[in-house]
């Protein structure tokens, strides 16, 4: 797996107090390439071990021996599901487990049956399809530590180009390894309006033991009831990873690390990119996609800033992510979400609420409205060439579908564009206007002063009616 070596150059250069590195392939051409590799960028002979063997071959050999890897990095062609159960039992306790899987294709669900195989875990196709691959993964891990009384610890977690990375760092504690079951979930998606739903496997009870979960979630989720739009079919996905997939203090210390002492890397402006995303980035499962809400109801998308505001400002959590630019992560029912849509669609003609550029997004840590600044690093730099990948991307935003579709005599008042009803109201929130009037504190004075202006042009449209 080691192929030309790189890797293993690398960390002998550029990790510190490294005592041992093994470099393994089964291929012998790839062993004489390692090796004159070595040779040629100068490295210690002794700190890295060249080995003609398979890396199952190794991993096993490592536990027979009990000379256990404090870090094991898989980056196989294609899926390293052959070789978790391997690395999971070669790894020392406190050890740093990294793998990437480049079979997207599998993960994000064009092949359910074979990620089903691989991961025991079946995907879907949605507009998160990229997170839930990550979810998966950490799942599988997990599952596999378990059997061996470990825990998996995810420390940073993110989707690449057309591969997903996750460094998850194994410890021994059975009792925490017992109450990992709470953090594995199965996902209810509905395919009218994208809106989606988790039925937990366990809950902790009362008595601070593990119980089976009640459910399912869907049965509140059904045609007419209160929570979606009763269009689409459910499908059902997972289990999935439910607890956390970023450590916030790694993170910030890698940020701090990077811009000390590593501003002089190519692809600086694109880590500190991905960092900055990564840190303001709430850690919650899934999210929901501006553009595709607005597809399934058949409306023009307001401005995503203030949709986040609002959010923020009715006392919930909310965030972009690394994944699109264009998501909306929150802790906040997704009632509230459409309720928000619903309310813009009354209030559409004139324009976006909270439309001026200088009121920024209330981001996940910062309850205070900012201005928007320009950074040096983008946060979402783009592809270097066109078509860049090995194939075309398979994120999915879904179509809104023929099913979706009604006559104009069909379409009454209380029913959006789109021939479809939206959930039933949260009683959280009724219009823009009424969220924007429980502010939290006296900071969000721009968020204001953009719904002072909107109300004005509410005002000027209404006379100019009266007037014609």
């Amino acid at each position: 797996m080691s192929a030309s070596g790189l890797r293993a150059i690398r960390y002998s250069k550029e990790v510190s107090n490294v005592t041992r590195i093994v470099a393994s392939d089964r291929d012998e051409g790839a062993v004489s390439s390692i090796e004159e590799n070595l040779n040629l960028s100068n490295v210690d002979a002794n700190l890295v071990q060249v080995v003609h063997r398979d890396a199952l071959e190794v991993m096993f050999a490592a536990v027979l021996e009990g000379n256990f890897f404090q870090a094991i990095d898989l980056d196989p062609f294609g899926s390293p599901s052959a070789l978790l159960g391997a690395a999971v039992h070669a790894m020392a306790n406190g050890g740093m487990l990294c793998v990437t899987c480049t079979d997207m294709r599998v993960l994000c669900g064009m092949q359910p049956e074979a990620a089903y195989m691989r991961y025991s875990a079946m995907p879907l196709r949605t507009p998160y399809s990229k997170e839930m691959a990550i979810r998966i993964l950490i799942n599988t891990i997990q599952t596999l530590a378990t059997s061996l009384g470990k825990v998996a610890e995810p420390v940073l977690s993110v989707s690449i180009d057309f591969y997903i990375r996750v460094f998850v760092r194994l410890r021994l504690n059975r009792h925490a390894a017992q109450r990992t079951c709470t953090n594995t979930a199965f996902v209810y998606h509905c395919r009218g309006c994208e809106s989606y739903s988790l039925q937990p496997m366990a809950e902790v009870s009362s008595s601070k033991g593990i119980s089976c979960a009640t459910g399912p979630p869907a049965a509140a989720l059904q045609r007419g009831a209160s929570r979606c739009c009763g269009v689409g079919p459910f499908v059902v996905g997972g289990p999935v990873w439910t607890g956390p997939i970023q450590n916030a203090t790694a993170i910030a210390e890698i940020a701090g690390i990077l811009e000390r002492d590593m501003r002089h890397l190519a692809s600086y402006s694109r880590l500190d990119g991905l960092l900055t995303l990564l840190k303001a980035e709430l850690d919650v499962p899934f999210f929901m996609i501006l553009s595709s809400m607005t597809k399934v109801v058949r409306c023009s998308a307001p401005k995503i800033t203030g949709l986040r505001a609002l959010v923020k400002m009715a006392g919930y959590n909310v965030s972009s992510s690394h994944i699109d630019p264009l998501a909306i992560k929150t802790d906040a029912p997704l009632a509230l979400l459409w309720d928000l849509i619903r309310a813009w669609i009354k209030q559409k003609q004139i324009g976006i609420l909270v439309a001026d550029d200088d009121v920024a997004e209330v981001n996940a840590t910062n309850r205070t409205s900012t201005r928007s600044v320009r950074r040096p690093s983008p946060l979402y730099p783009k592809n270097p060439e066109k078509n860049w990948g090995p194939k075309r991307s398979v994120g999915y935003r879904g179509p809104a579908g023929k099913r979706l579709r009604t006559s104009a005599s069909e379409i009454k008042k209380e029913i959006l564009p789109s021939g479809m009803g939206l959930p039933e109201e949260s009683l959280v929130a009724k219009s823009w206007d009424d969220v924007a009037v429980e502010k939290e504190n006296d900071q969000d004075v721009e968020v204001e002063r953009g719904l002072e202006r909107t109300s004005y042009m509410l005002r000027r449209l209404k006379e100019e009616e009266e007037q014609e």
